[in-house]
């Protein structure tokens, strides 16, 4: 069963639901906060996974995307910001840019 994950682009403040095609029988918190997906780059990807902009210039680090939700679907939801980030503030993002 795929899940839920809320990500927000702390440069523009964007938050975005992203459906994970992972069964929840594989799911492991450790995944987004120390392995791959807790990575700028890893999120990057998932944040933009609905609708691909051009090439993201994202580098890896900890900094521009938080996690603030992960809804496995069968009752189980991670919301506590420090769970999901460890180590990383917990920060206003920063307002979309002037045109």
């Amino acid at each position: 069963m795929p899940y839920q994950v809320t990500i927000r682009d702390n440069n523009t403040g964007e938050v975005r639901e992203t459906t994970m095609d992972l069964d929840i029988a594989s799911f492991h918190l450790y995944w987004w906060t120390y392995g791959n997906f807790g990575c700028d780059c890893n999120r990057c990807g998932e944040f933009y996974s609905r609708d691909p902009v051009p090439e993201q210039d994202v580098v890896c680090g900890d900094t521009r995307f938080d996690l603030l939700k992960i809804d496995l679907g069968d009752g189980r939801v991670f919301d506590n910001f420090q769970e999901l980030n460890p180590g990383r503030p917990q920060r206003d993002p920063q307002p979309p840019p002037s045109l």
